[in-house]
């Protein structure tokens, strides 16, 4: 039989106490990890020094989070298990594993970035483009519901017969150093017209609807948030499906 004394009971018991603070702290500092409750439960939960110092370490956090306690904790671990399992498929709120944009070249305007994206244009009315800039859809640990849809709009110049965009993803939050294709396109002061672009999120990927800029018609594209491929280019335009009918013909006379 094996007895400790109180005072090594009370050792044991800290460092157990310890532990527990120390991993909270550890988690709450994970950039991914942003809750605004924390809940105690299970059978620990029960001893009466944990919720205390708990509450000390949250109060000395810059953002302040609840603290809740369930009545029972054993059975609310079983019983959020169990709930968490059946309802999995259907929750509504998502969280995008992966940032995911798209690129386009833009007009520079004052006031944005003097960064590399930045390129002198004649054509540009401000004299300057942004080449290639990229524009988050979705940031990565970002919340969204399955379906939801965002529409943007990018304006295309007049004289530009076809539109060439890029989509990405990337595991930076921020999609830092992911555009490092280049392409041509032509800007005009004037006679400008809009590219519309309806986002739709997935649960695993993300849906594109545009109207054609020359039939008016409607395409899709998407990115899977799961995969290899990080660059996807999407061309649309008479002038590129002219280019693609030319490639398709040259083929079947090579065959």
């Amino acid at each position: 039989m094996l007895e400790l004394s109180y005072e090594t009971w009370l050792f044991l018991h800290k460092r157990v106490l310890d532990s527990i603070c120390d991993f909270v702290s550890k988690l709450l500092d994970h950039e991914r990890v942003k809750p605004k409750v924390l809940i105690v439960t299970g059978g620990f939960s029960n001893c009466p020094y944990i919720v205390p110092r708990l509450e000390k370490l949250l109060s000395e956090r810059e953002k302040s989070i609840k603290m809740y306690q369930p009545s029972n904790p054993h059975e609310s671990v079983v019983l959020g298990s169990v709930k968490w399992a059946i309802n999995y498929k259907s929750l509504s709120s998502l969280r995008a594993p992966l940032t995911l944009g798209w690129c386009v070249d833009q007009v520079w305007n004052p006031g944005d970035p003097d960064d590399d994206h930045k390129v002198s244009s004649f054509d540009s009315p401000t004299g300057y483009i942004r080449k290639r800039f990229f524009n988050t859809i979705i940031r990565r640990d970002e919340k969204f519901e399955n379906g939801e849809e965002r529409k943007e709009e990018y304006t295309i110049p007049r004289q530009q017969k076809s539109v060439e965009f890029e989509l990405y993803k990337s595991e930076h939050k921020h999609g830092y150093n992911i555009v490092t294709t280049k392409a041509n396109a032509n800007y005009s002061k004037n006679l400008k017209f809009t590219f519309e672009i309806a986002i739709i999120l997935k649960n695993d990927r993300v849906q594109l609807s545009y109207r054609h800029p020359d039939t008016g018609h409607r395409g899709f594209a998407q990115v899977n948030f799961e995969g290899d491929s990080t660059g996807e280019i999407h061309k649309i335009g008479l002038e590129f499906e002219e280019d693609k009918r030319k490639e398709d013909e040259e083929k079947k006379e090579d065959t």
